[in-house]
């Protein structure tokens, strides 16, 4: 497979990971499967990849990479196990942190302070791995809590649909106010690369207009039949997308958000401020 011009690999193992927030402004939007490729393509360049679930009650990406939790966020709660205990072999190099519990959300809901410290110690995962990608999907406190410290870059995923746009706008609003200065792309996804480019003129402009401020294009997830025909059959994320034109989109997509993260230098730093709570594979 022939790399693109414009994408430089950088040395693995170099840690000070880039980490990827990936959300949307409203459901349905393809948040946790764009993330899921994006992890993949990035792990099948030999690069350390973590990806981490943001859900705090239900947890899908595990059911998603046909893998099982040998232990549940209750468990890190209650102190039996550590933060590195959870973390799950996938794929290569691709690992996962993963959301969700096998108990009744009701009774193991976490109250915000137990979420600051759970959030912590998942961050202390972090430069292990060259990339981590946290698929903080669409909770606006979720997404507080993805981007609360250590994040290099927001990617927004909205499809060439108005409220969906909307939403994405209201979205990068909201982080814009808290964490002026983020990095924050378009990833458009169920997208043409014209459709994708449409979208973005659209968004941009917005995000110009009504923040003061820059929104990149990362790229575009093409909408693809065959890989939901695989995942609605029972296939595992993994074998669903091999060789499919969402898998080749979003190496590329990948690889374009790790050099551009690299060349910003330093991560953020967390933001008193922010609302902390508990977000993760290309």
């Amino acid at each position: 497979m022939e790399r693109p011009q414009d994408v430089i690999i950088h040395p693995a193992g170099s840690g000070n990971a880039t980490v990827l927030v990936v959300a949307s402004g409203k459901g349905g939007t393809g948040t946790s499967v764009s993330a899921a490729l994006l992890a993949l393509a990035v792990a099948g360049e030999g690069r350390r990849v973590l990806l981490v679930d943001g859900t705090e009650s239900y947890g899908a990406l595990h059911m998603m990479l046909g893998v099982t939790p040998g232990h549940t966020l209750a468990a890190l709660r209650d102190g039996g196990v550590t933060a590195s205990d959870l973390v799950i072999p996938v794929d290569g190099t691709l690992e996962l942190f993963p959301g969700g519990a096998h108990e009744d959300p009701e009774t193991s809901a976490l109250s915000q302070g137990e979420r600051r410290l759970l959030a912590s110690q998942v961050r202390e995962l972090y430069d292990d791995f060259d990339l981590v990608v946290v698929d903080a999907g669409s909770r606006l406190d979720a997404i507080l809590t993805a981007c609360d410290g250590g994040v290099t870059r927001l990617m927004l995923v909205s499809p060439e649909d108005r409220i969906a746009m909307a939403a994405a706008h209201a979205l990068l609003r909201a982080i814009d106010s808290r964490m002026p200065g983020l990095p924050a792309d378009l990833l458009a996804s169920r997208c043409e690369e014209g459709e994708a480019t449409a979208v973005h003129a659209h968004m941009q402009s917005a995000a110009l207009r009504f923040l003061q401020r820059d929104l990149g294009l990362a790229g575009h997830i093409p909408a693809d039949p065959c890989l939901q025909g695989g995942l609605g059959a029972g296939m595992t994320l993994q074998d669903a997308a091999a060789g499919s034109p969402a898998a080749l989109a979003a190496r590329t997509a990948g690889l374009r958000i790790i050099n551009d993260a690299r060349s910003h230098g330093p991560r953020l730093r967390p933001l008193a401020s922010t609302i902390p709570q508990l977000v993760r594979h290309a």
